[in-house]
């Protein structure tokens, strides 16, 4: 049983939720996520058209110990900064910044490291690593240290563990504390209740609402008892999944609408329909370029004129063939733009970048 919530604004208290035997589905915006995705914003080394302007506003107020930490991190690791997002897990606070980062102080130095790296590094290992930091070296392979770069950088980090939280601490502070964000928030209301109302059209169950959202099955799956949809504007046009084995948060662009792949897929079908006939690529192949009467096409492809004008018929319904008639004969082109759009489109659907 699902019980769908669509709170624009507040979330249901996660307490709430371990007394019902009922799986909560949440729509709504956040501040301290959309403050995170700022935040992840600086560390970007070439930060989008979207984030470029505020992004730079804030690096601008940061202190040197804060710059030479982003650029340490975005040399050295490799990884988008989502990280804190990790801490919603365990502190669902999605309103209240200063409380959420209050929590997060309160953690042991063993819970923030396993947390913040989304539990990659079992807890006994971390206190392990916490007394004695070198010890990774001796470890397995991970991706986190899959280099000796990056083996130094997380030596580095346990071995400074408190530098690095205050200094985390601190640029969340910054970021949450700052006009960009507030006026960010402000000037996105009209972009976050159409990608609530929109994602809500689409009919499916809460996990596979998660895939279709994120485009991709997913490979680690529990049976959450909460799914949250967070629109983000300084996300887009990525996604991202923060889960553990109660809750499902899915953070999405609202800057550009979600494309609901269903439809795109239904008309791809249909103009590659069109397509789908060896007679009708040599018709597009012949009128490439050039202008063709349907009789020439005939002789040419040794078929009736009747096969020809069917072929015709389909190929101008899917966009593919344009017709102009002279005097009393019909001559036929290939639309080469439309064409090139249907082909791009379709590569664009197939071929998806990591």
């Amino acid at each position: 049983m699902y019980r769908s919530i669509r709170s624009g604004h507040v979330p249901l208290d996660y307490g709430e939720l371990k007394l019902g035997s009922e799986v909560v589905v949440q729509h709504f915006y956040s501040p301290v996520v959309e403050g995170i995705m700022l935040t992840a914003a600086l560390f970007k080394s070439k930060p989008d058209r979207l984030t470029q302007e505020d992004a730079d506003a804030i690096l601008q107020g940061l202190s040197s110990e804060a710059l030479a930490f982003i650029d340490e991190w975005a040399t050295t690791t490799g990884l988008e900064f989502y990280h804190p997002l990790e801490f919603l897990l365990l502190y669902p606070n999605f309103y209240d910044s200063e409380l959420f980062l209050t929590q997060i102080k309160q953690l042991s130095h063993d819970q923030y490291v396993y947390q913040f790296w989304a539990g990659a590094i079992e807890l006994k290992i971390i206190r392990e690593l916490l007394e004695q930091p070198t010890k990774l070296s001796t470890m397995p392979v991970h991706i986190l240290w899959e280099n000796p770069e990056k083996l130094a950088y997380m030596i580095q980090f346990l071995s400074d563990i408190s530098r690095y939280r205050t200094i985390i601490s601190n640029i969340l502070q910054t970021v949450f504390s700052s006009t960009q964000l507030e006026q960010r928030i402000l000037a996105s209301t009209a972009l976050i209740d159409p990608a609530i109302a929109k994602l809500q059209t689409v009919s499916m169950e809460p996990l596979a609402l998660a895939q279709y959202v994120m485009g991709k099955t997913f490979r680690r799956i529990s049976p959450y008892k909460a799914y949250y949809f967070i629109p983000s504007y300084y996300i887009t046009p990525a996604k991202v999944r923060i889960f553990d084995t109660e809750m499902c948060i899915v953070i999405y662009g609202c800057a550009v609408p979600l494309t609901d792949t269903r439809d795109e897929s239904a008309q791809l079908e249909l103009e590659l329909k069109a397509l789908s006939d060896r007679n009708r690529l040599m018709i597009l192949r012949m009128l490439s370029g050039k202008r063709e009467y349907g009789a020439k096409l005939a002789e040419y492809l040794g078929i009736t004129t009747a096969t020809v004008s069917h072929h015709l018929d389909l190929l101008k319904k899917a966009g593919f063939v344009k017709e102009e008639k002279i005097g009393t004969i019909k001559y036929f082109t290939c639309d080469q733009e439309h064409t090139t759009q249907v082909l791009d489109r379709t590569q664009h659907f197939l071929i998806r970048k990591p």
